[in-house]
């Protein structure tokens, strides 16, 4: 069988788990994994299954934990199940992959496992490859999913689909097609379903191809990672506050902006603050980016990394107590009393809150992971950090965006979107108009 032999290369030349330890394996029911389960069980390796029950295609929910089951009872293999709900309605796969690999983690230390082995083959490969490039992402996107990464082991990753259902089929190994792989209502089935099928009319081999491209650009990122050390050793300065990088002879190289993107990867986790970073090189005097730990700001012939000019946005709230003028912090509220105008600045410079309100229950503070509101006009709720995307406002300004909240409420992101709490139905009388101004 070809993929028995593909599969026994892999943990050999890869040296990816040993023959006599116990195995962590992640069996959803569809054909990839239960190919690896009965692969795995056919080379004579001690296997403890995992399967989660999420709950989300009802019937056929229970219907996949019955097959895995039903499976591991025939053969005799220990199986650990869990029912999990997902709370969300935004990031269903974000969530339920938290939940999964949370779980993994307890199952290794209830049952002393150090490695989990998932069914990620090779068209899943291109596909990560494929949505990593489309979302922005560089190099270390590129790479897509290693074979071997802390306790993580893929031993499918290189061999195509197309051998894992040649061995189901073959072998009669039970599993269960999943319906919502045909919708396109993910990003990455979009790419499978529709995208897939166009590249395959250009090349038949572009899943080979590009996952021998992923096992370069890994590779080339090793390398690059080991230049950058050795540019940070020679070009960077400590000070009593962080560093100073000398960057003139760096304005010569032909590779700069990867390489001072690398340089700086140890020291700031953000590849947005870092790409902003890197365009210091070309930006003029005192131009700078507050980043998680450091401030980068470019002088004449230095890139400086400093940690005692970082803001404490973060710690910022403004009680609200009457009709006066507010110091924000990098702009002014101005509180009054009028009747409602519109313009097309409502929302953005100014809003209207009823006068009935208390002022004393309004505050402003910068806004914060989970803050959600119902935009003007809207009868779902967004969540602020969902705007600020849409809004395509740069990383190094999002931590100082602040909100006008009423009691524990969010009504307004300012300077970008008010709430339905701002609707006004009385234009007769006088109300609270909040401006703000620089």
């Amino acid at each position: 069988m070809q993929l028995i032999k593909l599969l026994q290369e892999n943990i050999t030349v890869h040296q990816l788990i040993e023959k006599d330890e116990l195995l962590l394996l992640a069996v959803s029911g569809g054909a990839d994994s239960m190919a690896l389960l009965s692969a795995l069980q056919y080379l004579e390796y001690n296997l403890h299954v995992a399967h989660v029950n999420y709950h989300l295609r009802g019937e056929d929910s229970n219907l996949d934990e019955i097959v895995v089951s039903d499976y591991c009872k025939a053969n005799s293999i220990p199986i650990s199940i869990k029912h999990a709900e997902i709370s969300s309605k935004h990031g269903v796969q974000q969530e339920a992959r938290k939940i999964r690999y949370e779980w993994f983690h307890q199952l290794m230390e209830e049952f002393y496992v150090s490695k989990v082995l998932t069914a990620h083959h090779q068209n899943d490969q291109a596909e990560t490859v494929l949505f990593n490039l489309c979302r922005g992402a560089g190099i270390g996107g590129s790479k897509g999913m290693s074979m071997k990464r802390d306790g993580l082991i893929r031993p499918f990753l290189n061999i195509p689909q197309s051998e894992i259902l040649s061995y189901v089929k073959e072998s009669n190994v039970p599993y269960r097609r999943d319906a919502s792989n045909s919708s396109n209502k993910y990003s990455r089935n979009k790419i499978r379903n529709e995208v897939f099928p166009l590249l395959d009319e250009l090349n038949g081999a572009f899943v080979k191809n590009i996952s021998e491209f992923s096992s370069h650009a890994s590779q080339a990122e090793m390398l690059i990672i080991e230049q950058a050390n050795l540019n940070w050793d020679s070009k960077s300065k400590r000070t009593t506050t962080g560093y100073v990088l000398e960057v003139e002879q760096m304005l010569a190289w032909g590779y700069r902006d990867l390489m001072l993107f690398y340089m700086l990867a140890p020291l700031e986790e953000s590849a947005s603050v870092r790409g902003e970073v890197v365009k210091l090189l070309d930006s003029q005097t005192g131009k700078r980016v507050e980043g998680s730990t450091y401030t980068f700001w470019r002088d004449r012939r230095n890139l400086i990394l400093d940690k005692s000019t970082i803001q404490t946005e973060g710690d910022f709230v403004l009680k609200i107590d009457s009709l006066r003028k507010y110091s924000l912090l990098n702009k002014t509220l101005l509180i009054s009393e009028e009747k409602v105008t519109f313009s097309k600045d409502l929302g953005i410079d100014f809003i209207y809150l009823k006068s009935t309100i208390r002022l004393e229950d309004l505050s402003v503070r910068v806004w914060k992971n989970g803050d959600s509101f119902q935009p003007f006009g809207m009868k779902g709720r967004q969540k602020v950090s969902d705007l600020l995307i849409q809004k395509k406002i740069p990383v190094s300004q999002k931590k100082s965006t602040l909100v006008l909240v009423h009691k524990e409420e969010v009504i307004w992101v300012i300077g970008l979107r008010a709430s339905e709490f701002t609707s006004i139905a009385n234009k007769e009388i006088k109300h609270y108009k909040l401006l703000i101004t620089a």
